[in-house]
């Protein structure tokens, strides 16, 4: 609160910023004109004002969060952050006023909201401690008997029961093994050393109601009476009887309930309950011309109307021993003891929830209903199809998604057409009333509803027109009134306490990501004591304050839409990254259907993990792996983290800063982004909501803010980390390349096509080359105004997808504009996860200026390429191309580790150096050799290749294995260049195999490129002649000049590195002795322009040098020295500061404890009056400890002394005669 405060008023003088660039948190307040209620009149408008408030609040709690909740007066209260501005905050805070605004009923706005049922119980026992709870003796205070038991006493009149009970067998109904285990219960029962403890029974029936009820039971044959002889008793001869309470179901009806633990201490527990949940429907999403409808069924007594099997009755005994008078009116001996046992399946049976499941579920499929595809069960895959139905207990729910023509509008305007017999969800209505018929089961009429578009499923509220699911509003407002009266009141006892995370819980299921929240609130209620009174710290305090907040966002939207890509992250404990595939809508429902639900109880350790008490871990998605190897993935992320942490941590934030970069952008909101993700901890906290772990749980609560206000839902997969492609830039290496089988292109994955491709501007040299490949490329297109550059085609091809790889290359003049337009495509081709390639000449200005710098770093996976053309073929038949340096900017895998191509690195060392670890490099022959055109590149490939078959010859290496580093390219089943060059320290075996294979490729490569040359080598000869003769190859080996580890490269423009061309790899360097020069040149130093120049200024002006040279030092000496100067003189001032601070606390202690008076202290206003001037008092003014000072604090230790001995003596006079 404090920190809203400083907040509030702080708005209009913080930077703020705006565009996709900036992080959406930390940002200004979006509603700064309900900083005063001031004007506020009617209930609307009050209704308004809370809601804006409420987001006011919002906003300002997920900036404190973000800054990592700074302490009240730190400096991190103002941190140098700019903040998003008020305008685009207000743009996201639109988009939940709407829910917030239906939350905010007047009644709660107003305070007159009043709780109901069992919330009204817990609103009673806070109203206790109103007035009471700030007397300092409360703390600890026994709490008062609890009344919120549901228990009520048992009135015979009012219980409901069947007319006549037990009719349906579910012996006959049940599946064989599960018909024969329940007619044969008895063999279940566990031997007594293994029972449970036993509890004593609830039984609240009045002894004047025991008869009454005893008739009632035995009319409706609810019951039978068994002597108490034939009874089952423990080893000292008590019986295990249970016993009847009644719970309220409306005003005119209780429903009985049997206590049945005694008896359920002996049994196990049947697995047949598998029970469907209203928080399925959050796997549920409705496109913009669907909506959702339902109908159900709810069956009357469902429980007595089920028999249990002959003989069990004897183990269900309840109550007291039954009147003698109700035993002879049933014609049996009054003189025998007996007891009133149940002989149908009781609603407090251990195995009672999985025999009426099973059963209802038997009855159903039984008439050919309740397909299992349709089925709905918790913690399972939802169903494909639009027919979704799940029984629960006695509750029948199916629910049809209907899709009609045009979209559905959402201003309340829609009818919705009428439910026709043929309809789907029509005829397992029609099934299931007719499966209820033949089983002689009743239905509740009034509780039966059908294909309506507002219906309650299991506990929840559903709105099938705006496709939302969330807790009844009604309850989430009292829950909230709750949170209000326990920050009011800073008391609460622990019973308290787990109800209202009880009503949390039920709340939050629809939008686990709340879970996080609770961040200490659960250890805090582990450690209270039992029925007492306990003030609240305020960090819980602060706690129940943020769940408040956020629960008008406690609802599932089913309108939300499928990200169209696919994000999978990954990180180590010093780097991070993350990339993205786009997906076909096919793939994304299934993967997104195939996510993880429910989540698991995880930590930053494995240790939890081999536990006594241990959930099963999530199993990893086989699916998700194999699909996550085959997508065209595009790097959006590789960094370092500031610091090393835990790979858990690094994990999570990996993924956070992803999510944070998609919020930024308002376009992204109201989307499910699936991702993937190899770590089997963050994948189980964010699908669960938190975590235990204090610090992955408050990275989860920094990442919420993100996902409530752009309404973002995670869906996670766990995969495998072999399969994680995220690891690549993770590692700061390259992608591989997808290789998709045949199955997936069901799903939309199918092998990448390499043309496809694109080119803007220039001449058609680039496509024409690509077409006479056999690559698909579409005409090229020119760009000569600004109109014909937004009315072009190509936004609305690459937006479908159908360019593969964008080649954009301004021209030379082209206007600011142009190179603006040219990222603005760009951009584009990449949230398409498409690849680009932008070539501007080396030295432009457009590469250094602002938009190039932005755009780079929103788009991490771009790197620059520097290209020297003149090494390629001429595409217009000349002999010299003219061309100059280049600039390319794109996020392709394949190039690999090129990043300078240049002619001059075409230069080899001397025969000396053959000997260092220079990388080697297998140059392709059939790609690479062959479209070299000009003879002075092709006698370069020739030194290269006889270099390389020079080396393999040697007879004995003077390095050893663990000195010479072999780097060979990887390539691909389909010819092209791998995209990961990973260093590896071979054996000596290894290298003389790679060097082998080496030669062997270079040999076959020298009889192609010989053919080609012909003019004359070194020495007159001819490229065949010195191939033929040992001595002049190993002559031709020998290089020019250059230090042994130069770079070799090799290549033939931008196609080779799509058609597998060998990529030039750098050798390791190392320390050696410099070869000697061997021509005069190599001594001649090389300068740059910018140093001519500089000489040149240096020669002419020498005074005017020497003087401003002169004037810099000086100036330099001189700030050096006032910074160290004043640093010298703070250091003296706060250590003296800190001197004076503890002699005035050691004077005034010992003042204290020696009776003299201490220093006045000035009391200051508290109120903005002015206040009256204090009276004259004398100023103590500190001065530093002087050895006068030392003196006097050993003369007050003898006077302590002193005093202390007179005490000793005084103390004789008290002594007894």
């Amino acid at each position: 609160m404090k920190y809203l405060t400083w907040f509030e008023g702080a708005q209009g003088s913080l930077l703020e910023r705006s565009g996709d660039s900036t992080s959406l948190f930390p940002c200004a307040l979006p509603y700064p004109e309900t900083l005063s209620a001031v004007g506020v009149k009617g209930e609307d408008e009050a209704r308004v004002w809370w809601a804006k408030s409420l987001l006011n609040s919002f906003v300002a709690w997920s900036n404190f969060v973000l800054l990592g909740c700074p302490r009240w007066g730190g400096s991190a209260y103002e941190p140098r952050v700019s903040y998003r501005s008020c305008t685009e905050a207000r743009a996201f805070a639109d988009r939940l006023l709407g829910e917030v605004e239906e939350f905010a009923a007047s009644d709660l706005v107003l305070g007159r909201l009043v709780c109901e049922g069992k919330r009204a119980t817990v609103e009673e026992l806070l109203a206790q401690v109103q007035e009471s709870a700030g007397a300092s003796y409360f703390d600890g205070v026994q709490a008062p008997a609890s009344t919120s038991s549901p228990a009520l006493a048992v009135t015979a009149d009012r219980i409901a029961v069947p007319d006549s009970a037990g009719g349906v067998d579910p012996g006959n109904w049940l599946p064989e093994e599960r018909a024969a285990v329940f007619r044969d219960l008895e063999s279940l029962r566990l031997p007594e050393h293994l029972w449970d403890d036993i509890p004593p029974a609830c039984h609240r029936v009045p002894q004047a109601e025991e008869a009454d009820l005893a008739r009632k039971l035995l009319k409706t044959k609810m019951a039978v009476l068994v002597p108490e002889d034939s009874l089952p008793r423990r080893r000292d001869g008590r019986l295990l009887v249970g016993g009847l309470f009644a719970v309220a179901k409306n005003e005119s009806e209780d429903r009985l309930i049997y206590d049945r633990r005694p008896e359920n201490s002996t049994m196990p527990y049947l697995d047949w309950a598998n029970l469907p949940s209203a928080a399925c429907f959050t796997r549920l999403l409705l496109r913009p011309n669907q909506y959702l409808r339902g109908s159900g069924d709810d069956l009357r007594n469902f429980y007595y109307n089920l028999q249990l099997p002959e003989g069990w009755e004897k183990f269900n005994p309840v109550g007291r021993r039954v009147d003698a008078r109700v035993v002879e009116e049933q014609g049996l001996d009054p003189r025998v003891h007996y007891r009133l046992c149940l002989r149908v399946l009781g609603m407090g049976d251990r195995n009672g929830c999985a025999i009426a499941q099973a059963t209802h579920e038997g009855i159903l499929r039984r008439h050919g209903g309740l397909d299992p595809k349709t089925t709905l069960r918790y913690g399972e895959q939802a169903p494909r199809g639009d027919l979704w139905q799940g029984v629960y207990l006695d509750d029948l729910l199916v629910v049809q998604r209907v899709t009609v023509d045009a979209a559905v509008p959402l201003d309340g305007t829609f009818v919705p057409p009428e439910a026709v017999p043929e309809d789907a969800d029509m005829r397992e209505v029609s099934k299931a009333e007719g499966a209820y018929d033949a089983a002689g089961l009743q239905r509740a009429l009034h509780k039966s509803f059908r294909a309506l578009t507002k219906f309650k499923a299991w506990g929840a509220e559903v709105d099938g027109i705006q496709g939302t699911i969330a807790s009844p509003l009604s309850v989430r407002q009292q829950v909230w009134r709750l949170l209000e009266r326990l920050v009011e009141t800073g008391w609460a006892t622990k019973e308290i306490m787990q109800k209202v995370l009880g009503f949390l819980a039920f709340a939050f299921q629809f939008r686990r990501d709340l879970f996080c929240l609770h961040h200490r609130v659960y250890t805090f209620v582990s450690n209270l004591p039992e029925k007492k009174w306990c003030r609240l710290p305020n960090r819980i305090i602060d706690e129940l304050r943020s769940v408040a907040l956020h629960l008008p966002f406690a609802k599932w939207k089913m309108r939300r839409r499928l990200h169209p890509s696919v994000l999978a992250t990954d990180a180590t404990p010093t780097s991070g990254g993350a990339v993205r595939a786009p997906v076909s809508a096919e793939l994304n429902e299934e993967l997104w259907r195939r996510s993880e639900i429910r989540g698991g109880a995880v930590r930053l350790d494995r240790g939890e993990a081999f536990a006594w008490k241990a959930e099963e871990p999530i199993t990893v998605s086989a699916f998700a792996s194999a699909i996550s190897e085959c997508l065209s993935w595009t790097v959006t992320s590789s960094y370092s983290f500031r610091k090393t942490s835990h790979i858990n941590l690094q994990e999570g934030r990996a993924l956070r800063r992803e999510i944070a970069r998609m919020a930024s952008s308002l376009s992204n909101a109201g989307h499910v982004q699936v991702c993937l993700n190899d770590s089997r901890v963050i994948v189980g906290a964010v699908a669960k909501g938190r975590s235990s772990s204090y610090k992955l749980n408050g990275l989860l609560r920094a990442q919420l803010p993100f996902l409530i206000m752009a309404d973002l839902v995670l869906a996670l997969l766990w995969i495998e980390t072999e399969s994680n492609l995220a690891d690549h830039p993770s590692r700061f290496r390259s992608l591989p390349p997808p290789k998709p089988p045949r199955w997936m292109s069901r799903f939309g994955v199918r092998r990448l096509a390499s043309g496809c491709g694109l080119q803007i501007f220039g001449t058609t040299y680039l496509t024409d080359a690509h077409r006479d490949k056999g690559l698909m490329m579409w005409d090229p297109v020119c760009v000569w105004d600004e109109a014909s550059f937004l009315d072009s085609w190509v936004i609305e091809a690459i937006k479908e997808g159908v360019i593969t790889w964008l080649w954009l290359a301004p021209p030379k003049g082209s206007g600011h504009w142009v190179w603006r337009e040219v990222l603005n495509l760009a951009a584009l081709m990449l949230e398409g996860c498409g690849y680009v390639f932008i070539e501007q000449p080396w030295g432009r200005r457009s590469l250094q200026g602002r938009d190039t710098q932005l755009f780079m770093s929103r788009h991490e996976g771009m790197k620059r390429y520097f290209v020297d053309w003149d090494i390629y073929v001429n595409p217009l038949g000349g002999e010299e191309t003219g061309l100059e340096q280049s600039v390319v900017l794109s996020n392709a895998p394949w190039p690999g580790e090129v990043d300078n191509l240049k002619l001059s690195d075409f230069c080899f060392p001397e025969a000396a150096e053959l000997s260092e670890n220079v990388g080697l490099v297998v140059l392709d022959a059939e790609s690479g050799l062959s479209d070299c055109g000009r003879t002075e590149t092709l006698r370069h490939y020739l030194q290269d290749a006889l270099a390389i078959h020079t080396l393999a010859q040697a007879s004995e290496p003077k390095h050893g294995p663990e000195e010479l580093e072999v780097r060979l390219p990887r390539r691909s089943e389909a010819g092209t260049s791998s995209n990961s060059n990973v260093r590896r320290r071979a054996e000596e075996v290894a290298v003389d195999e790679a060097a082998k294979g080496a030669a062997s490729a270079a040999a076959e490569a020298l009889q192609s490129v010989a053919g080609r040359l012909k003019e004359p080598l070194d020495g007159g000869l001819t490229a065949t002649q010195v191939l033929e003769d040992p001595q002049t190859r190993a002559a031709a080996a020998r290089w020019p000049a250059g230090s042994g580890a130069r770079q070799l490269t090799a290549g033939d423009g931008p196609e080779t590195a799509c058609s597998g061309a060998a990529r030039p790899l750098r050798g390791s360097s190392r320390d050696h002795a410099p070869a000697e020069p061997t021509s005069w040149r190599a001594w001649l130093p090389s300068f740059s322009v910018r140093t001519v120049l500089l000489l040149i200024c240096l020669f002419l002006f020498p005074r005017i040098i020497a003087k401003l040279t002169t004037l810099i030092l000086r100036l330099l000496g001189r700030a050096l020295a006032s910074l160290v100067s004043n640093l010298i003189q703070e250091l003296l001032s706060q250590t003296l500061q800190a001197a004076t601070d503890m002699e005035d606390q050691v004077v005034e202690w010992l003042n204290h404890h020696l009776g003299g008076n201490s220093k006045p202290v000035v009391s200051l206003p508290q109120s903005e009056a002015v206040a009256p001037p204090p009276a004259q008092q004398p100023v103590v003014v500190s001065h530093p400890t002087r050895p006068v000072d030392l003196l006097m604090l050993l003369l007050l230790g003898l006077n302590l002394r002193q005093q202390q001995d007179n005490k000793d003596n005084n103390f004789q006079y008290f002594y007894p005669a």
